[in-house]
């Protein structure tokens, strides 16, 4: 009798999980048992900047997964730690009282999860076989190199790449197994329940990113039409869910090669590489989660840490429309459009000149869809510290933005309503005289003058 353990950690799914299925194979060819397992240890997690929505979504997942499981008569069993190291001694003390003869998890990269799954391996009997499958890349990273065989840095190269290995590779996504007959889910016991409202009504759990996803393709040819303007509903709102692994890549791109579109097509699927990518530079460079710059030239900009000026930015009174738009969508509704992302990072970065570091701490902080790769990569490409093929000179003007995506104010004046009154070229760039009136504050610092002065600091280094 061979008992198994599946341990979740960001693949909160039954479809589509290869650790799920060969564990239910091993157990039901030697008689034994399928167990499992997922550790939530909330201190680790706030170290790595998560806040109170990811958490509440986390929990809105592993409740659907609960059930889940027990249909296919599997019970999850949650486990609390403080740290990755109570984590290994976790692992290691339930193998021992289930007798387990192995455990099943997708790879996560990360310094932190490197070292966590390296203890769990070091404190492991030998029996124990750990096994760990790839669910992050279409193609694992070292087999997915240059002709010099180093990594990719050029998002435009690894895309090429990994799609011409998806010409052959592609499969199916894996239904959920069958282990055995349904059995009672026992509920999760949570030290601390934390509530997130989901306004905007993002997929979270594994049933909502289907629904989701299925209606999403219907019209995922607009997407590139709609994308970027944020008062339409034009973008997935899967970000969450794939975030939490409540739905994996693979089904994302099974799903838009049976409606026809070719992948190489698809700008939604690029989207999804570019999360892919993220992940990818992650695993060859560790360090990344140590708060490093990918490219240290560029780290010798003089960042500024203003207090003051950074809570205006945070609370979304900078003094700049689309900008403040966009800060409190993300502080009311735990998410924020992905042109507005670039936007606001750009702001506080590029002419505010606030180390990029404090942007991604806080969005880290408020977004429910917080991903550690894509985050960090966002923001380092913001900065020019991370991998981009057009370096320091990338500057968004906030207002040539807003007259492009939000060009009759719509998104503004629905998170602004102070100046919902004002129309045209006023709204994205409010008078004097309407700023006083409306009791709207000035723009924290001079576009102009705080360009030009990047500029030449980033031509000096």
């Amino acid at each position: 009798m061979s008992n198994q353990l599946v341990w979740f950690r960001n693949d909160l799914r039954i479809h589509d999980h290869e650790p799920l299925t060969a564990a239910t194979q091993l157990a039901a060819q030697s008689g034994g048992h399928c167990h499992a397992l997922y550790i939530y240890a909330e201190d680790q997690l706030r170290q790595h900047g998560v806040g109170n929505n990811k958490l509440a979504a986390i929990q809105k997942a592993l409740d659907e997964l609960n059930t889940s499981l027990a249909q296919i008569g599997i019970r999850l069993h949650l486990i609390e730690a403080r740290s990755w190291q109570e984590c290994a001694d976790a692992v290691s003390t339930y193998c021992e009282q289930h007798r387990i003869s192995g455990i099943h998890c997708h790879y996560e990269p990360g310094y932190d999860e490197f070292k966590r799954d390296q203890s769990v391996a070091l404190e492991l009997p030998e029996s124990v076989k750990f096994q760990r499958y790839n669910d992050l890349f279409f193609c694992h990273p070292k087999q997915n190199l240059n002709k010099k065989g180093d990594y990719y840095r050029v998002f435009t190269a690894y895309k090429k790449s990994t799609l011409a290995v998806l010409q052959n590779q592609l499969t199916p996504p894996s239904t959920a197994p069958l282990f055995k007959q349904a059995v009672q889910p026992e509920p999760l016991d949570f030290s601390d329940l934390y509530n997130w409202k989901n306004p905007l009504e993002l997929a979270v759990t594994e049933s909502e990113a289907h629904i989701r996803l299925t209606k999403f393709l219907e019209n995922e040819k607009r997407y590139g039409e709609q994308r970027d303007i944020p008062s339409t509903d034009g973008t997935s709102k899967l970000s969450v869910a794939l975030s939490l692994g409540s739905i994996s890549a693979n089904q994302i791109a099974w799903a838009i090669q049976q409606s026809g579109q070719r992948l190489s097509e698809s700008t939604y699927f690029s989207e999804i590489l570019w999360r892919e990518f993220y992940k990818y530079l992650l695993y060859f460079r560790p360090e990344l989660c140590l708060g490093k710059p990918f490219n240290t030239k560029w780290d010798q900009f003089p960042w500024q840490h203003n207090h003051n000026q950074l809570k205006r930015w945070q609370d979304g009174k900078t003094g700049v429309p689309i900008v403040d738009a966009a800060m409190r969508q993300l502080n009311s509704t735990g998410w924020m459009h992905n042109r507005l992302r670039m936007v606001s990072a750009m702001y506080l970065v590029k002419i505010m000149q606030m180390d990029w570091r404090l942007g991604e701490s806080y969005f880290a902080s408020q977004l429910a869809d917080f991903d550690f790769a894509a985050n960090n990569g966002g923001w380092q490409w913001v900065a020019s510290t991370g991998v981009d093929a057009v370096p320091y000179f990338r500057i968004f003007n906030p207002h040539q933005q807003a007259k492009r995506f939000d060009p009759q104010g719509g998104f503004v004046r629905n998170y602004v309503p102070e100046i919902a009154s004002l129309c045209g070229k006023r709204i994205i760039a409010p008078e004097a005289a309407d700023r006083h009136r409306l009791n709207y504050p000035a723009p924290v610092v001079d576009y102009a003058v705080a360009r030009s002065d990047t500029l030449q600091k980033f031509k000096s280094i």
